[in-house]
């Protein structure tokens, strides 16, 4: 590379950088009040509890493990997969498969003090509503290479793991920025 385009990425580099831009995933604008968050699930071992967390502490939320220190609170309700037939090949034999993920959870929030002390209720949060989230893929099926098409189904899912956390990372900013 000659150095007048070193120079130019350099320089594209610094300017970026100085007027406050960076890459996250997925870049979102969180409320003022929203600073420290908890995540919690039954399944610990969930793909989606881990790139939630990975998503919220890219947004340089706080993450806690007590919900006295919580602004917002992340309850993971259910996660789902599932494989549907799509077609059939020759012979009745499987030629593609749509994998299912779904994930049920709900954000609670942090009520004012006000709000709090004029509630029969004594609790802080306010608990959200149940949400939905799904993912849906098309997976072709090679009965000749049975152990790739798994292997394959569960890069799948990862990704879908993915891509479910970050919509609902997207979810919770309207919901926790609505008054």
């Amino acid at each position: 590379m000659n150095k007048a385009i070193k120079f130019s990425l350099l320089l594209l580099v610094v300017s970026l950088t100085s007027c406050g831009y960076r890459l996250c995933n997925p870049c979102v604008a969180w409320p003022d009040s929203v600073k420290r968050v908890l995540v919690t699930t039954d399944t610990p071992s969930s793909p989606v509890y881990a790139y939630l967390k990975d998503n919220l502490s890219q947004q340089s939320l706080v993450l806690v493990s007590d919900e006295t220190l919580a602004d917002a609170v992340f309850v993971l309700l259910s996660e789902k997969r599932d494989r549907r037939l799509l077609a059939v090949g020759n012979g009745n034999e499987p030629a593609e498969y749509e994998l299912i993920y779904h994930v049920r959870y709900r954000i609670d929030a942090r009520r004012d003090q006000t709000e709090v002390a004029e509630s029969e209720h004594q609790t802080p949060f306010s608990v959200g509503d149940s949400k939905e989230v799904e993912s849906r893929r098309a997976q072709v099926f090679n009965p000749d290479a049975v152990l790739a098409v798994e292997r394959e189904a569960e890069s799948l899912y990862d990704e879908m793991a993915q891509y479910l956390a970050n919509q609902i990372t997207r979810s919770a900013v309207g919901q926790l920025t609505a008054p």
